[in-house]
């Protein structure tokens, strides 16, 4: 039977509310979660760490997390703050600070200058920081991530609804999303909600044809994140598309190469701005910057176990076992990354080659953001620290569509990854807590 247009809307706003409980749930479950690690790590015994060799291992953590908001400031967090509060350095050599976009730092300064700097920040009960400007930081860029979050939330729903035409596919997809074994750090002082929400708002807006709002959303997202750019590949197939090689349809390619250019644009006035403030430094800054700081091997030779020297992650017990029993575990750090890698690689290409007449015919509305996928994926494998794998991994958006489409097909096989990816989920709250290595 025909269901009518009204019933349609019904289901699909029912669902977009429901999306949005579920992604409340998952920030109640992570914070509180990430309260109870570091709670527990901090005066467990019997082999667990001590706060003491927490702060070891990272000691500017020691200045934050005395109090609740400090939970969710780890090991990059530490760039941005800096960033927010004294801007970029311009001395010789480049600083390994021109990496980070500017974006989320320059919201967090403001929102914290605008709103929070004038007031007793560092009174309340749950912030804490080694001064009040640091304070009011941190705290404003907690409630630009946790906003950001929800809006990714509320535009991956409607982008999934517009591609797929179903309500149960966008509900579905959002929930692994806001469970992701990666998504701690949409809640925590780090850039990847911002540009996940800018990101996921740009594709809605280019599926609907409003290309300015796409394009000037697009030049945000490039602005968040050092490979935001990369999102322009999705305007170029998205025109590509559309062009029939008819003389005549030229002009159609006009408005989605446009924002795809001012999308790569606003990475390039960027660097330009880093190449007068750094005098001297080769072009890109941010380029550079990385490579001078940090060049790692491909990801694959990173996953040799002989590479990582024996780097363990410790799945230890607690003294009141609320999440695992009274025994010890170890799992070495490169057979924990590629588990993470069934789901976030193997998965999606798996579901591409079997199903791949079917993306090219019935979803080849997809293809951009599979193009997207695929120059993500590279940059994971050639450029990427294998400890930020998860991190980096996050905009895979056809993962979550894969994941989806499992679970509508055979809901069995769906919950089985969905309780997989959920397990993961824990160990990697449990890791960000006590800022072990492998999660940063």
């Amino acid at each position: 039977m025909a269901h009518s247009v009204t019933e349609v809307h019904y289901r699909t706003d029912n669902n977009l509310k429901k999306a949005l409980i579920i992604a409340l749930l998952s920030r109640v479950v992570i914070g509180v979660l990430i309260q109870h690690w570091y709670s527990a790590f901090t005066y467990g015994t019997n082999g667990i760490l001590s706060i003491n060799e927490i702060y070891a291992r990272e000691p500017f953590i020691s200045e934050y997390t005395t109090k609740y908001t400090g939970l969710f400031v780890r090991w990059d967090s530490e760039w941005y703050i800096y960033i927010a509060q004294h801007g970029y350095p311009t001395s010789i050599p480049v600083s390994g600070k021109w990496a980070f976009s500017p974006l989320y730092p320059l919201l967090s300064d403001g929102l914290s200058k605008a709103v929070l700097s004038s007031r007793p920040i560092s009174l309340l009960p749950f912030v804490s920081a080694p001064n009040q400007m640091q304070s009011s930081i941190i705290l404003s860029g907690l409630v630009i991530t946790n906003l950001a979050f929800f809006a990714s939330v509320y535009y991956l729903y409607k982008l999934t609804l517009k591609l797929f035409k179903s309500s149960q596919t966008a509900l579905v997809s959002t929930v692994f999303y806001c469970f992701f074994f990666g998504g701690v750090y949409l809640s925590a002082f780090y850039p990847e909600a911002l540009f996940m929400a800018l990101a996921f708002a740009s594709f809605y807006y280019l599926e609907k044809e409003q290309f300015l709002i796409a394009g000037a959303l697009g030049a945000l997202a490039s602005l968040a994140r050092s490979d935001g750019f990369l999102i322009f590949i999705v305007f170029v197939i998205y025109a590509l598309q559309k062009l029939n090689f008819k003389k005549t349809n030229i002009k159609l390619l006009v408005k989605p190469i446009s924002a795809s250019l001012a999308i790569i644009s606003s990475f390039l006035v960027f660097n330009i701005i880093g190449l007068i403030l750094v005098p001297g430094v080769p072009f890109p800054i941010q380029v550079v910057a990385r490579n001078t700081n940090w060049v790692y091997p491909p990801l694959i030779t990173q996953l040799d176990s002989s590479y990582f020297k024996g780097y363990t992650i410790s799945l230890l017990c607690l003294k009141s076992p609320s999440l695992f029993v009274s025994n010890s575990y170890s799992l070495s750090d490169p057979t924990f990354i590629s588990l993470g890698l069934l789901f976030i690689i193997v998965l999606p290409i798996a579901y591409f080659l079997i199903r791949i007449r079917r993306v090219f015919t019935i979803e080849s509305r997809t293809l951009p953001y599979w193009s997207f996928y695929g120059l993500t994926a590279l940059v994971l494998f050639t450029q990427s620290w294998a400890f930020s794998a998860f991190r980096y991994s996050i905009p895979l958006i056809p993962m979550y569509w894969v994941s989806a489409k499992i679970y509508t097909k055979n809901k069995f096989a769906g919950l089985f990854l969905f309780a997989a990816m959920s397990i993961m989920l824990l160990l990697c709250i449990c890791l960000f807590a006590i800022s072990d290595g492998l999660f940063s």
